[in-house]
Protein backbone atom coordinates (compact mmCIF):
# COMPACT_ATOMS: atom_id res chain seq x y z
CA UNK A 1 0.00 0.00 0.00
CA UNK A 2 1.15 3.40 -1.04
CA UNK A 3 1.68 5.69 2.19
CA UNK A 4 3.07 8.92 1.07
CA UNK A 5 1.48 11.28 -1.34
CA UNK A 6 2.00 14.48 -2.66
CA UNK A 7 -0.99 16.74 -4.14
CA UNK A 8 0.14 19.71 -6.73
CA UNK A 9 -1.69 22.10 -8.68
CA UNK A 10 -1.29 21.30 -12.18
CA UNK A 11 -0.46 23.88 -14.67
CA UNK A 12 -2.56 22.88 -17.90
CA UNK A 13 -0.97 25.68 -19.63
CA UNK A 14 2.95 24.63 -19.19
CA UNK A 15 1.94 20.78 -18.44
CA UNK A 16 3.92 21.41 -14.80
CA UNK A 17 2.65 20.83 -11.26
CA UNK A 18 3.37 22.40 -8.38
CA UNK A 19 3.44 20.37 -5.10
CA UNK A 20 1.63 21.75 -2.31
CA UNK A 21 0.89 19.42 0.32
CA UNK A 22 1.93 15.76 1.88
CA UNK A 23 -0.79 13.53 2.64
CA UNK A 24 0.41 10.66 4.72
CA UNK A 25 -1.34 7.04 6.30
CA UNK A 26 0.44 5.34 9.58
CA UNK A 27 -1.35 3.43 12.14
CA UNK A 28 -4.47 3.66 11.08
CA UNK A 29 -4.60 7.69 10.96
CA UNK A 30 -4.34 10.42 8.17
CA UNK A 31 -2.39 12.96 8.06
CA UNK A 32 -2.10 16.18 5.51
CA UNK A 33 0.93 19.04 5.76
CA UNK A 34 1.71 21.73 3.27
CA UNK A 35 5.12 21.81 1.81
CA UNK A 36 7.14 24.86 0.43
CA UNK A 37 5.74 24.88 -2.95
CA UNK A 38 2.47 26.24 -0.91
CA UNK A 39 3.73 29.70 -0.27
CA UNK A 40 2.39 32.15 -2.19
CA UNK A 41 -0.52 30.39 -2.78
CA UNK A 42 -3.90 30.11 -1.60
CA UNK A 43 -4.65 27.56 1.06
CA UNK A 44 -7.32 24.76 0.81
CA UNK A 45 -10.38 25.52 2.17
CA UNK A 46 -10.56 22.24 4.41
CA UNK A 47 -6.66 22.83 5.28
CA UNK A 48 -7.43 26.89 6.02
CA UNK A 49 -3.29 27.27 7.88
CA UNK A 50 -0.14 26.56 6.24
CA UNK A 51 1.79 25.63 9.25
CA UNK A 52 -0.89 23.13 10.63
CA UNK A 53 -0.27 19.30 10.67
CA UNK A 54 -3.81 18.29 10.64
CA UNK A 55 -4.89 14.43 11.46
CA UNK A 56 -7.75 12.53 11.00
CA UNK A 57 -8.67 8.61 11.65
CA UNK A 58 -10.64 9.06 8.47
CA UNK A 59 -9.21 10.11 5.11
CA UNK A 60 -10.24 13.98 4.64
CA UNK A 61 -13.24 14.94 2.22
CA UNK A 62 -10.95 16.63 -0.21
CA UNK A 63 -9.41 13.30 -0.67
CA UNK A 64 -12.29 11.07 -0.28
CA UNK A 65 -13.78 12.79 -3.13
CA UNK A 66 -11.67 11.60 -5.25
CA UNK A 67 -11.66 8.26 -4.79
CA UNK A 68 -14.13 5.89 -6.37
CA UNK A 69 -16.96 4.07 -3.73
CA UNK A 70 -16.69 0.60 -3.77
CA UNK A 71 -20.36 0.56 -3.83
CA UNK A 72 -20.53 1.90 -7.27
CA UNK A 73 -21.17 -0.66 -10.10
CA UNK A 74 -18.15 -0.12 -11.98
CA UNK A 75 -16.07 -0.15 -9.68
CA UNK A 76 -14.44 -3.69 -10.14
CA UNK A 77 -13.89 -2.51 -13.98
CA UNK A 78 -12.48 0.95 -12.57
CA UNK A 79 -9.90 -1.22 -10.37
CA UNK A 80 -8.85 -3.00 -13.67
CA UNK A 81 -8.11 0.42 -15.65
CA UNK A 82 -5.85 0.49 -12.45
CA UNK A 83 -3.93 -2.39 -12.65
CA UNK A 84 -5.50 -3.30 -8.94
CA UNK A 85 -7.24 -6.09 -7.54
CA UNK A 86 -9.31 -6.10 -4.37
CA UNK A 87 -6.89 -6.97 -2.26
CA UNK A 88 -4.78 -3.66 -3.01
CA UNK A 89 -7.92 -1.22 -3.63
CA UNK A 90 -6.89 0.61 -0.11
CA UNK A 91 -8.24 4.29 -0.52
CA UNK A 92 -3.93 5.90 -0.56
CA UNK A 93 -3.24 3.22 -3.10
CA UNK A 94 -6.34 4.05 -5.35
CA UNK A 95 -5.20 7.57 -5.32
CA UNK A 96 -1.74 6.54 -6.49
CA UNK A 97 -2.82 4.76 -9.04
CA UNK A 98 -5.56 7.60 -10.31
CA UNK A 99 -4.20 10.85 -9.51
CA UNK A 100 -7.12 11.55 -7.75
CA UNK A 101 -8.02 13.99 -10.80
CA UNK A 102 -11.75 15.70 -10.52
CA UNK A 103 -12.69 18.28 -13.48
CA UNK A 104 -13.45 20.89 -11.07
CA UNK A 105 -10.04 21.83 -9.93
CA UNK A 106 -6.24 21.36 -10.81
CA UNK A 107 -5.48 19.32 -8.11
CA UNK A 108 -3.50 16.16 -8.43
CA UNK A 109 -2.12 13.42 -6.43
CA UNK A 110 1.53 11.93 -6.73
CA UNK A 111 2.45 8.91 -5.22
CA UNK A 112 5.99 8.69 -3.49
CA UNK A 113 7.60 6.41 -5.40
CA UNK A 114 8.10 2.81 -4.32
CA UNK A 115 11.66 0.76 -4.63
CA UNK A 116 14.70 0.27 -2.73
CA UNK A 117 17.75 2.48 -2.08
CA UNK A 118 20.58 0.70 -4.44
CA UNK A 119 18.56 -0.28 -7.33
CA UNK A 120 15.26 1.73 -8.57
CA UNK A 121 12.07 2.95 -7.63
CA UNK A 122 8.70 3.17 -10.03
CA UNK A 123 5.20 4.51 -10.22
CA UNK A 124 2.23 4.28 -12.02
CA UNK A 125 -0.18 6.53 -13.09
CA UNK A 126 -2.97 7.10 -15.96
CA UNK A 127 -2.93 9.52 -18.84
CA UNK A 128 -5.97 10.27 -21.33
CA UNK A 129 -5.71 10.04 -24.56
CA UNK A 130 -5.52 14.04 -25.14
CA UNK A 131 -2.19 13.47 -22.62
CA UNK A 132 -0.44 10.85 -24.26
CA UNK A 133 1.32 13.14 -27.45
CA UNK A 134 3.51 14.93 -25.22
CA UNK A 135 3.25 12.46 -22.25
CA UNK A 136 7.55 11.16 -22.63
CA UNK A 137 8.96 15.04 -22.93
CA UNK A 138 6.21 16.26 -20.46
CA UNK A 139 7.34 13.66 -18.06
CA UNK A 140 11.26 14.25 -18.69
CA UNK A 141 10.68 18.22 -18.12
CA UNK A 142 8.78 17.19 -15.04
CA UNK A 143 11.27 15.36 -13.23
CA UNK A 144 14.19 17.30 -14.46
CA UNK A 145 15.57 18.16 -11.24
CA UNK A 146 15.43 14.48 -10.20
CA UNK A 147 16.75 13.20 -13.48
CA UNK A 148 19.84 15.61 -12.93
CA UNK A 149 20.27 14.67 -9.55
CA UNK A 150 20.40 10.82 -10.42
CA UNK A 151 22.23 11.63 -13.72
CA UNK A 152 20.32 9.25 -15.35
CA UNK A 153 16.90 9.48 -17.80
CA UNK A 154 13.84 7.88 -16.94
CA UNK A 155 12.09 4.70 -18.44
CA UNK A 156 8.84 5.02 -19.26
CA UNK A 157 6.67 2.38 -20.41
CA UNK A 158 2.46 2.01 -21.18
CA UNK A 159 1.34 -0.94 -19.02
CA UNK A 160 -2.27 -1.49 -20.16
CA UNK A 161 -4.01 0.14 -22.71
CA UNK A 162 -8.42 0.91 -21.59
CA UNK A 163 -10.64 0.57 -24.70
CA UNK A 164 -13.88 1.84 -24.67
CA UNK A 165 -15.62 1.88 -22.91
CA UNK A 166 -13.30 2.87 -20.32
CA UNK A 167 -13.63 6.67 -20.18
CA UNK A 168 -10.37 8.79 -22.34
CA UNK A 169 -8.94 9.91 -18.88
CA UNK A 170 -7.85 6.59 -18.07
CA UNK A 171 -7.00 5.49 -21.39
CA UNK A 172 -3.43 4.43 -21.00
CA UNK A 173 -1.60 3.09 -17.70
CA UNK A 174 1.77 3.69 -17.50
CA UNK A 175 4.90 3.16 -15.54
CA UNK A 176 7.83 4.97 -14.80
CA UNK A 177 11.15 3.97 -13.53
CA UNK A 178 13.95 5.76 -12.31
CA UNK A 179 17.24 4.33 -10.86
CA UNK A 180 17.46 4.80 -6.59
CA UNK A 181 21.61 5.50 -6.36
CA UNK A 182 22.53 5.01 -2.43
CA UNK A 183 22.13 8.33 -0.67
CA UNK A 184 19.07 9.74 -3.34
CA UNK A 185 16.15 10.21 -1.72
CA UNK A 186 13.05 11.11 -4.43
CA UNK A 187 11.07 14.42 -3.74
CA UNK A 188 13.56 15.98 -1.77
CA UNK A 189 14.08 19.18 -3.06
CA UNK A 190 13.23 22.17 -1.41
CA UNK A 191 10.00 22.70 -2.78
CA UNK A 192 8.69 19.22 -0.76
CA UNK A 193 9.84 19.99 2.37
CA UNK A 194 6.97 20.36 5.40
CA UNK A 195 6.30 23.78 6.62
CA UNK A 196 4.25 22.80 9.30
CA UNK A 197 5.69 24.12 12.64
CA UNK A 198 2.13 24.20 14.93
CA UNK A 199 0.56 20.65 16.98
CA UNK A 200 -1.49 18.04 15.10
CA UNK A 201 -5.26 19.44 14.97
CA UNK A 202 -7.69 17.42 14.27
CA UNK A 203 -9.44 17.62 10.85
Amino acid sequence: MTQTLFLARYFRDSGRSLPIGRLSFADGRYEFEYVEGARGGHPLVSFPDLDVKYVSSVLFPVFANRVMSPNRPDFADYLTWLGLDGKNAHPMTLLARSGGRRITDALRVIPYPEGRPGEGYESHFLVSEDEFSPLPKSVAEYLRPEIERVGAEPELSVERINPPPAPSEVRYLCRLRMPWPIGFEPFSGPEYQPIASAALQPA
